[in-house]
């Protein structure tokens, strides 16, 4: 019901551009005892448009009581029920002016809730973002009602989803908001004598009085406006590396898996660095958080990471994929896709961060553990998104349009961006990759869309590239590879000869889940091995991999090998999303004897 009233009476914001926050000031007072917060703070706003603001809404999050100041303004209404405020500035803001909005955010835990319970300020481990503590800008859609039952229960009609793509009058703002631009940051944090308080920035200065614990943190560039203030009682790991200062704040007990995270963070400064460009900080935190959720999130230079599937993950089998690396990787990842370009406020929005960043993890990984390792996680994503396509409710969106659906975003599009890897080369896809940076990197006035990568993806492609950039991002597009025998012997000459009978499907998919066959015409990889592939495959265990073109229908492939193989697979490291990976793989039948010396 909140959520349905907050959508009619408060939309029409939406087509209001509000002021720009151009800085940020905090005192920030942290009672981890009583679970209170208490911010005094202040925006200086800009006006970064070329018109005048003349009105804005002002909101904040249920659970916070605020009050606020700003010099030429009136309340227009109050939305008392939503948390927000209609503002008239009675002196309008003029392009390139500013002005101070001053603050007091009152954060009580009162009692025990019954239901919706406040983790966000705890005993020992408070971890809050600005967005869910202090006052907000512009409309938030992350409020609207979604589910489609409710909708219509409740006369809402169809979700309006993201703008469309092609929508330029969205382009200035970003995917996190109408008030998330970069700032300056300048955050004084008071917690307990035996906590420690993090927040983005370098530490200026840390001190003690009246039995209060102070930190001061300053950011030494522009930052977005998504940051977070954390306060725990931790025991810090520390390692400087290439003059980046990494540095890992943990429960005292759970410094289990701290090695691979900061090991993780240096491969990921060093490929990312080279790969994409500098590093844009001075210091990379990450903070551990108790485990009433379970993801790591990276904001600017500080990585807040849950204890559940990082810091008390068990690792020791060897068949437990390291998703302590790879989650690691994934977030560094993030400083690149996200933090230095934000996604536009459109559909597709999130490829350019989350689907890069997968993919950024997947390279990181490969590089740490080779590619029969990363075959394992590859095929986790497969099967992941696999899963949430059968599980849709609605319509699959193209890759190109996604509407931040987890399954599309990270598992679909972390598998389209390595096989563009693939199929372009890793240079030359790196290349694309870094023009994209060049051009968005920290602006604020455009942000990037997925028009803009694929226009870099197109520039010099080939048809059979074109091709493929039109299966994957704006059809949804599916092969199915059945291996249907495989006989080997061994020839005269002592190499080892396989003769395969094989079929190939590609599907071209709709929205609701009805297919099309469509004509199948590509390279695909091929590989004799010497352990099943989820074995887990080892590097020693690919005998060969060759490049084979296959076609629709059945066709017949003979392989040659210097070893003998086991088994043979299709596309064995997962370059196209196949139906039915389990008929792509079959154990080989041995003739006994040795083959005619003829073949």
């Amino acid at each position: 019901d909140w959520r349905a009233d907050y959508e009619r009476e408060l939309k029409a914001f939406d087509a209001m551009r509000p002021p720009a926050i151009r800085a940020v000031t905090l005192t920030v007072d942290i009672d981890p005892l009583s679970r209170r917060m208490v911010v005094d703070g202040e925006y200086r706003l800009g006006n970064i448009s070329d018109q005048p603001i003349t009105e804005f809404m002002l909101s904040w999050a249920q659970g916070n009581t605020v009050t606020y100041t700003l010099a030429g303004s009136r309340e227009q209404r109050r939305y008392a029920a939503l948390n927000a405020v209609h503002v008239t500035l009675t002196e309008p803001l003029l392009p390139g002016e500013t002005r101070t909005l001053a603050f007091t955010v009152e954060r009580i835990n009162r009692g025990f809730r019954e239901s919706e319970v406040d983790n966000r300020v705890v005993r020992n481990g408070t971890f809050i973002n600005n967005q869910e503590l202090l006052p907000r800008l512009g409309f938030d859609a992350d409020q609207n009602l979604t589910d489609p039952q409710q909708r219509t229960k409740r006369g809402l009609g169809v979700a309006h989803g993201f703008p469309a793509l092609e929508d330029t009058t969205q382009y200035w703002r970003t995917y996190l908001g109408a008030d998330v631009q970069r700032v300056e940051l300048d955050i004084t944090i008071a917690t307990d004598l035996e906590q420690i308080a993090v927040a983005p920035g370098r530490l200026l200065r840390e001190w003690r009085d009246g039995g209060r614990r102070y930190f001061r943190y300053q950011t030494e560039q522009p930052v977005l406006n998504f940051f977070t203030v954390l306060s725990g009682e931790y025991t810090v790991e520390r390692e400087r590396h290439n003059g980046i200062d990494i540095e890992v704040y943990h429960h005292p007990t759970h410094g289990m898996n701290v090695a691979r995270m900061i090991e993780a963070v240096r491969h990921a400064l060093d490929y990312f660095g080279a790969e994409f460009g500098p590093y844009q900080y001075r210091q990379l935190r990450i903070i551990e958080f108790p485990r009433y959720e379970q993801f790591a999130q990276s904001f600017a230079n500080t990585i807040p990471y849950s204890e559940d599937i990082g810091f008390v993950a068990d690792l020791r089998s060897p068949r437990t994929i390291d998703y302590v690396y790879s989650v690691t990787a994934h977030e560094l990842a993030h400083q690149w896709w996200g933090h230095q370009i934000a996604p536009a406020n459109v559909q597709g929005g999130t490829v350019l961060s989350e689907s890069l960043a997968q993919y950024s993890a997947y390279m990181l990984i490969r590089e740490r553990y080779g590619e029969a390792y990363l075959r394992r996680f590859l095929k986790w994503e497969h099967d992941r998104y696999l899963r949430g396509r059968s599980n849709e409710v609605d319509v699959e969106q193209v890759l190109m349009r996604t509407e931040n659906k987890p399954y599309i975003h990270y598992q679909k599009g972390g598998l389209v961006m390595w096989a563009l890897q693939d199929l372009y080369g890793t240079d030359r896809f790196h290349a694309a990759l870094r023009s994209l940076l060049a051009e968005f990197r920290y602006r604020d006035d455009r942000h990037a869309t997925t028009l803009d990568l694929l226009a870099r993806l197109r520039s010099g492609a080939n048809d059979k590239e074109l091709a493929f950039l039109r299966d994957s991002f704006a059809r949804i597009t599916l092969y199915d590879f059945r291996i249907e025998s495989a006989n080997g012997r061994q020839r005269a000459d002592g190499r080892y000869q396989v003769d395969v009978t094989l079929s190939g499907e590609k599907s071209d998919v709709a929205g609701d889940g009805s297919s099309t066959t469509i004509a199948l015409n590509e390279r695909i990889d091929v590989a004799l091995l010497a352990e099943h592939p989820d074995a887990p495959l080892t590097a020693d265990g690919v005998v060969s991999v060759e490049s084979q073109r296959l076609t629709s229908g059945q066709q017949v492939l003979r392989l040659i090998s210097e070893r003998r193989p086991t088994y043979i697979a299709v596309d064995p490291f997962l370059k196209r999303i196949d139906r039915t990976l389990d008929d792509n793989t079959m154990a080989i039948t041995w003739a006994s004897g040795v083959a005619d010396k003829r073949d």
